[in-house]
């Protein structure tokens, strides 16, 4: 049987899922941006993109192509999240604990 407090609401964890398989754009704090599909995460709240481009503030512009990548959670300043129709961005907060 399933425990009553597994099945409370968890706003912030459909507010995720509801964000599998877009375009996000992750900035992080080591002035890395990465632009990619969003896959996954973990239990540490690491962020997986597929189909990524990494690009660096303050370089000529030009990015390069790394595949698939696992952003630290701890390095995340924002997240911004792409739609067919517009941009969308948020701040993401540093603490999840209410998932």
């Amino acid at each position: 049987s399933v425990s009553s407090s597994s099945q409370r609401p968890r706003p912030r964890v459909e507010a995720l899922k509801s964000k599998l398989d877009q375009v996000l754009r992750i900035h992080c704090s080591d002035g890395r941006v990465f632009i990619g599909t969003f896959v996954c995460t973990d239990k540490a709240l690491n962020i997986v993109l597929s189909n990524t481009d990494e690009y660096r503030i303050g370089s000529n512009g030009e990015g390069r192509y790394v595949t698939m990548v696992m952003v630290p959670w701890r390095l995340v300043v924002s997240v911004a999240a792409f739609d067919n129709r517009m941009y969308l961005c948020a701040v993401v907060p540093h603490s999840l604990a209410d998932c």
